[in-house]
């Protein structure tokens, strides 16, 4: 069921969790950094988060929370609604 802004006792980042499908956004999220040719080191120093959260993140086994995700976006140049696959515009340009 769609989130329509009236669900009790949910917070905004559990309704973002019902809509985003975790294993797309991790495999997009690491695609495009190997793609980019960054290591995951690199991304985690540039976004400041520890490796274990981007490794969990690109797994599908963990979810960011918007200022990673708005970091994220910035280094890969995409948008947000890109990485949650809200949108297929807003892709990485180049690759």
């Amino acid at each position: 069921m769609p989130y329509d802004g009236r669900m009790k006792n949910e917070t905004a980042g559990q309704a973002v969790k019902a809509l985003v499908d975790n294993a797309a956004v991790g495999a997009r999220v690491m695609d495009v950094r190997k793609r980019l040719g960054l290591s995951r080191y690199a991304v985690c120093k540039a976004i400041d988060i520890n490796n274990v959260a981007l490794r969990r993140l690109e797994n599908g086994k963990g979810f960011c929370g918007i200022p990673t995700l708005v970091s994220l976006a910035n280094v890969y140049k995409c948008s947000t609604d890109w990485i949650l696959g809200l949108s297929t515009d807003g892709a990485p340009k180049g690759l």
